[in-house]
């Protein structure tokens, strides 16, 4: 009889065991599977967070652009033709040194040669200085000189962002 109790008692600890195993094992599962829908909900509404962001942060850059960036459908010479115009200045040459690719943008560079007397420069420069325009005089020089009738030649530099157009 000693045989049977201690097969009975193995039999008993191998069983207690088991339970003890599964009922372990179960809470594991638990723990697990509670523990991933929570860390689904909590990067699920770190994404959502981020994508409201990112939407707030487009329509910043947008707005920024519209604030600092030439808009693409005005051409700037005729622009600058009609400024010169009602200023009573003669635009006498025009140059266009290569573009500056600056990130998803194009900083472009016009250097202009004005000649007049030094009243119609001075509107000149005071329009392009209080205009609405997004253009940037970087720098001007005025010299006199005798062969041209206004006997004042202003070299002036201007610049401007645009969006830069890329090939699909």
């Amino acid at each position: 009889m000693n045989w049977r109790r201690l097969a009975w008692l193995v039999i008993l600890l191998l069983i207690t065991t088991i339970v003890w195993g599964a009922v372990d094992l179960k809470r594991l599962y638990e723990k697990i599977d509670s523990a991933g829908s929570e860390d689904a909900y909590d990067v699920s509404q770190r994404l959502v967070s981020l994508q409201k962001r990112l939407a707030d942060q487009r329509q910043y850059i947008e707005s920024l652009e519209k604030l600092a960036l030439w808009p693409s459908e005005v051409d700037l010479m005729s622009w600058l033709t009609g400024q010169a115009n009602e200023a009573s200045v003669r635009i006498i040459g025009v140059e266009h040194p290569p573009v500056e690719e600056v990130s998803e943008y194009q900083h472009i560079t016009v250097k202009v040669t004005i000649t007049a007397d030094y009243n119609p420069l001075g509107r000149f420069i005071n329009r392009l200085e209080h205009s609405p325009s997004k253009v940037r005089i970087d720098s001007f020089r005025m010299r006199r000189v005798e062969y041209t009738p206004e006997h004042v030649v202003m070299d002036l530099s201007l610049s401007y962002l645009q969006k830069a157009e890329r090939a699909l």
